[in-house]
């Protein structure tokens, strides 16, 4: 597996760790608790989405220049 798709594993992994660690430990009640980790979940989804989309963009142009003809010099 490439590296992007073990970082996104492990992301996934440690957030979700991350959400049941704070739901034992957590000295607010349930709905705050709720809102604090559905806020958490929809910006680790925004900064998936925003990185997929950067490295879309990125392969997009790396291909472009590929597929441009080379003129020996």
């Amino acid at each position: 597996m490439r590296f992007w798709g073990k970082f996104m594993i492990g992301a996934f992994l440690g957030g979700l760790f991350g959400a049941v660690i704070g739901l034992l430990i957590a000295p607010e009640s349930g709905q705050q608790l709720r809102g604090r980790v559905t806020d958490s979940i929809i910006q680790v989804r925004d900064d998936v989405v925003q990185a997929s989309t950067d490295k879309r963009s990125e392969l997009q142009e790396q291909l472009g220049r590929l597929r441009q003809p080379h003129i020996p010099e």
